[in-house]
């Protein structure tokens, strides 16, 4: 009730006669989907596909954004309806990606606009470009980035880049800023179905030419948060939005106006499209072009949007031939799931460990090492790295009807406690003092990850091909 009030308000300062204002409400009101049992809801299984906003400069532009978008002013708001029906699996799951995008809890940012006109918005990330049109007012389009191994966002050395000309849409990627590879050309207005195809390309000049192209249209990108107006109120969830696009795109209308977009998403999936006039104008929210969302249609030919591509991620069984390895990850994978799980989230946990030494003592088999647990949620062919944790320590264990159990642990404290607590851990075996205090040497963590991970996947009969985590470039799992 509170939503519905609050978008009634909105509606009221767009100054609509008394007709439309009760046509529109009344029309929106049947719409909005129940919130029962939303709460937990899994991420791939997110209802509704995007809310896309216009929020545009009101006093000082005299309504140019909108006329830009060629909005239909007799009715003030037009129901942001993505046409599903059909929608193929590639498809379905990245508009499921986006519609997640906070429920995963890994980005930080909105996706990011690559392309902006009056006619279309063209954003998206690692799971995917989707094309909004303005006009039929639905995705109508979708490019599938792991198909083409175009998987490089917020990494270290490679990059994914984007861009629009003509009628074509171009993406390629780079290694330390130069091109490299094939480049691979979509063109929408051929497309038969949503998923557009991809036609790959090896040409190294004109793969240079596009790049040239590239570094041109990014110098038109500026910092949402440094450059538009308002922007800090951007970032204040409880007002405007949770999330916004790191970057802002800069367009002109057809008065050769300029003004910078970014996507905000609220709660549940909800993509809104903010617009300012550089300097000049401030960001208002008094004008509203889409403000509804609408449930995927089944019609018996397609599977409805709510059902998950894939199955839940299977949680991690260590199947290698060491009892006690085995007993430990058990213990990392109950206490993770126990202490920071969240209910029917789509998030496995990998244990991984580094062990020094094992020592019997009293009946009991004590394991010192660096022990760690890495959580990871499913993006397509990617597992991308939620969150994690290392603890120092030693493990105890004992046999029970002749299998290990852990019956205690003893991780080094935080902070300049550290030293002194690993110290009476290694009180009795002072040879493990110096190797826990150094932790993993040099590419050792990211070993051993592979080693569980290859197990997880292999044993799961899992179409994951990368795991990613955050800042770095994926990481093949052959």
């Amino acid at each position: 009730m509170e939503d519905k009030n609050i978008m009634k308000n909105s509606f009221d300062k767009l100054n609509p006669t008394e007709e439309q204002r009760v046509r529109l409400w009344e029309q929106i009101s049947q719409e909005q989907p129940s919130k029962k049992n939303r709460w937990y809801m899994k991420a791939t299984a997110a209802a509704a596909v995007f809310i896309l906003c216009v929020a545009g400069v009101n006093l000082a532009s005299g309504g140019r954004v909108m006329a830009a978008f060629e909005v239909a002013a007799k009715e003030g708001v037009v129901a942001a309806i993505a046409e599903l029906c059909g929608l193929d699996k590639d498809s379905k799951e990245i508009v499921q990606q986006a519609v997640g995008i906070q429920k995963n809890g890994i980005e930080v940012y909105a996706p990011e606009i690559y392309y902006l006109d009056k006619e279309m918005l063209l954003f998206g990330g690692l799971r995917g470009l989707m094309i909004y049109d303005f006009h039929q007012e639905a995705i109508t389009a979708t490019i599938d980035l792991q198909e083409i191994g175009c998987i490089y966002f917020n990494s270290d050395t490679k990059e994914t880049h984007v861009l629009k000309q003509g009628e074509c849409i171009y993406v390629y990627n780079s290694e330390n800023e130069k091109p490299m590879g094939e480049y691979y050309e979509f063109t929408p207005k051929d497309a038969q179905t949503l998923k557009l195809t991809a036609v790959a390309k090896n040409d190294e000049q004109a793969l240079a030419q596009l790049h040239a192209a590239w570094q041109t249209q990014r110098k038109k990108v500026k910092d949402t948060f440094d450059s538009m107006q308002d922007a800090y109120f951007l970032a204040d969830g409880g007002k405007y939005g949770e999330m916004y696009s790191q970057n802002a795109y800069s367009w002109k209308d057809e008065q050769n106006q300029e003004f910078l977009s970014c996507l905000i998403v609220k709660g549940e999936g909800e993509y809104y499209l903010y617009s300012a006039n550089g300097d000049e104008v401030p960001l208002h929210l008094e004008k509203v072009v889409a403000v509804t969302r609408q449930e995927a249609a089944n019609d018996g030919n397609a599977s409805d949007l709510n059902e998950p591509v894939e199955e839940m991620l299977p949680e991690f069984v260590y199947s290698g031939e060491d009892e006690v390895v085995a007993a430990i990850c058990e213990y990392l994978v109950k206490e993770e799931k126990n202490g920071y799980y969240i209910p029917d989230a789509d998030w496995v946990a990998i244990p991984q460990m580094q062990i020094l030494g094992r020592e019997e003592a009293e009946g009991e088999l004590l394991v010192f090492g660096t022990f760690a647990i890495s959580v990871y949620t499913r993006n397509g062919e990617i597992l991308e790295c939620a969150s994690g944790g290392n603890m120092h320590g030693c493990v105890h264990l004992r046999k029970e009807d002749n299998v290990y159990q852990v019956t205690e642990v003893q991780w080094a404290l935080d902070g300049g406690l550290f030293d002194d607590s690993l110290q009476e851990i290694t009180a009795n075996y002072p040879q493990y003092y110096e190797g826990l205090m150094s932790g993993y040497g040099e590419g050792e963590r990211e070993q051993l990850l592979l080693e569980m991970l290859r197990m997880y996947v292999k044993d799961n009969n899992l179409s994951i091909k990368y795991y990613k985590d955050y800042g770095w470039d994926p990481v093949a799992i052959e």
